[in-house]
C-alpha cells in the first residue's frame, strides 16, 4: 500500500494557487496537451490564452467553458480538430501552450538601472548613481503584450514574462541616463523633476506594449561621490522615506518661490486704490460712443432706403 498520495495533473484547466502577483501566468498542462470536452475555468478579470510558438490562437474570457472545436475556432483550424482519422475517430487533444493574463492592477513591480551609472562634469567631477524603482501596472491589451513578449521568446516559463518586462524598463532608464548628461544637484535637489521625465518615458513605452502605468516610486537611491577634501569616495544611500522627504522639501521650495513671485508683482498706486474702477468707466464711455456712431449709421441707411421706396411709388403711380 502506497503511503503517499501521488499528485496528478487533471485534464481540466483549473487554477489551484493565487496568481495575483503575475502579469502572465504560464499554466502547466497535463502532457503539454489541451484535452477536448474538458472544462476550463477562467476567474474574473483574467483571460485564458492558447498559443503555439510565437502565435496567439484563441482567447477565452471569464467563466466556465467546455473545450471543443466550436469554442476554439483558431485551434480547430490550426490542428484540424474537425477531421477524423482513418478509423473515424475525432481527435481528443492537441499540443499548445496556455497562459492566464491578469487584467487586475499588479503592485510592487520592481526594476532598476542594472548597475551604477557613471557621470562626469567640471562642477561635480566624477560620481555614480544607482536607482531602484517600484511601480504598479495593469494590462490594457493582452494581445499586444503577448505579441511583444513573443518577439523575445517563443514560449515562457514561470516568472519569465515579468523578468522580460523588468529588463525592458531597466534598459529604458539606463539608456536615458547614458544619453543625457546630469549633475549631482539633479538627484539631490531636483529629483522630483527628474522623476517626472522618467515617468513620462516609461508610461509611453509601456503603453506601446499594452500596459498602463498606474503608480511610480523610487525605492532606493545610492549616490557614490568624492569626499570633500580627499580623493576617496563615499556612498550616500537614500531609502524610500528619505526620498519622499527630499521630494516634499523640493515641492515646498517650489511653492515658496511661486508665492514670492506673486508678492513681488507691482503694487497699485494711490490713485488706483482710491478709484479702482476708473479703467472700467473709460471702457463704458468708449462703448457708448461706438454705439451712438453705429446708430447714426443705421439711421442714415434707413433714410436712404425710405427715399428710394418713395421714388419707386411715384414711378408706379405714373
Amino acid at each position: 500500500m502506497c503511503l503517499f498520495k501521488r499528485w496528478r495533473k487533471t485534464k481540466d484547466i483549473k487554477l489551484k494557487q493565487d496568481i495575483s502577483t503575475y502579469l502572465v501566468f504560464p499554466y502547466s498542462l497535463k502532457n503539454g496537451c489541451v484535452y477536448l470536452e474538458r472544462q476550463a475555468e477562467v476567474p474574473e478579470n483574467y483571460v485564458l490564452v492558447f498559443s503555439t510558438r510565437n502565435r496567439i490562437l484563441d482567447v477565452l474570457p471569464k467563466g466556465n467553458h467546455t473545450l471543443g472545436p466550436v469554442i476554439l475556432p483558431k485551434c480547430s483550424k490550426k490542428f484540424k480538430l474537425f477531421k477524423r482519422d482513418r478509423y473515424g475517430r475525432e481527435p481528443k487533444n492537441f499540443k499548445a501552450f496556455a497562459y492566464f493574463v491578469n487584467l487586475n492592477e499588479v503592485n510592487d513591480f520592481d526594476f532598476s538601472t542594472f548597475k551604477p551609472i557613471a557621470f562626469k562634469n567640471d562642477i561635480d567631477g566624477k560620481f555614480k548613481v544607482y536607482i531602484e524603482f517600484a511601480c504598479s501596472l495593469r494590462v490594457e491589451n493582452h494581445e499586444r503584450l503577448l505579441k511583444s513578449l513573443f518577439s523575445e521568446y517563443s514560449y515562457f516559463k514561470l516568472h519569465e514574462p515579468e523578468e522580460i518586462i523588468s529588463n525592458w524598463l531597466s534598459e529604458e532608464v539606463y539608456e536615458y541616463f547614458q544619453k543625457t548628461p546630469h549633475r549631482l544637484s539633479d538627484f539631490e535637489e531636483k529629483l522630483s523633476d527628474l522623476l517626472v521625465v522618467i515617468y513620462s518615458k516609461q508610461e509611453k513605452f509601456l503603453k506601446a506594449i499594452g500596459i498602463e502605468l498606474k503608480e511610480f516610486i523610487v525605492k532606493k537611491l545610492v549616490i557614490s561621490k568624492p569626499k570633500k577634501g580627499s580623493k576617496k569616495t563615499e556612498n550616500v544611500v537614500y531609502n524610500s522615506q528619505d526620498i519622499q522627504n527630499l521630494i516634499n522639501n523640493q515641492n515646498m521650495l517650489d511653492i515658496s518661490e511661486i508665492s514670492q513671485k506673486d508678492t513681488n508683482k507691482e503694487q497699485p498706486n494711490d490713485f488706483e486704490k482710491l478709484n479702482p474702477n476708473t479703467e472700467n468707466d473709460f471702457e463704458f464711455e468708449n462703448n457708448l460712443t461706438e454705439l451712438n456712431q453705429t446708430e447714426t449709421k443705421e439711421e442714415q441707411n434707413n433714410k436712404k432706403s425710405n427715399n428710394s421706396w418713395v421714388g419707386l411709388e411715384k414711378f408706379w403711380k405714373k
